[in-house]
């Protein structure tokens, strides 16, 4: 603090924007066929590390907000990441539908 009482702003942490933009990106990328979902991973992982790293020196960075919100984020897109997955998977298990009965079947000659 100097004689005047001002303090110069902390910088950000580098991974707490990046943690915030990856998750708010996997969290919108599931109107691209769901292929933001596969970043939600890393948000999650990147705002982990980045409040590990501000709590671990208090004073040193700011930004504890982006990173935490990354981090949610992140943890949003990987429920849904493997509930698509369990979904899909499902579908897969499950095969094609039975016809009904009565309802013409067409096969390849």
């Amino acid at each position: 603090m100097t004689e005047f009482g001002y303090q110069a702003p902390q910088p950000a942490h580098p991974r707490a924007r990046t943690a915030l933009v990856l998750g708010i990106i996997s969290l919108t990328g599931i109107t691209l066929c769901g292929l933001g979902l596969f970043l939600a991973p890393i948000a999650w992982a990147a705002g982990f590390g980045a409040m590990r790293d501000i709590d671990r020196a208090p004073g040193f960075y700011a930004g504890r907000s982006e990173a935490k919100a990354g981090m949610i984020c992140g943890i949003i897109g990987s429920v849904l990441l493997v509930l698509t997955v369990l979904a899909l998977t499902a579908l897969l298990l499950a095969g094609p539908p039975e016809p009904e009965p009565g309802q013409p079947t067409y096969t390849s000659v």
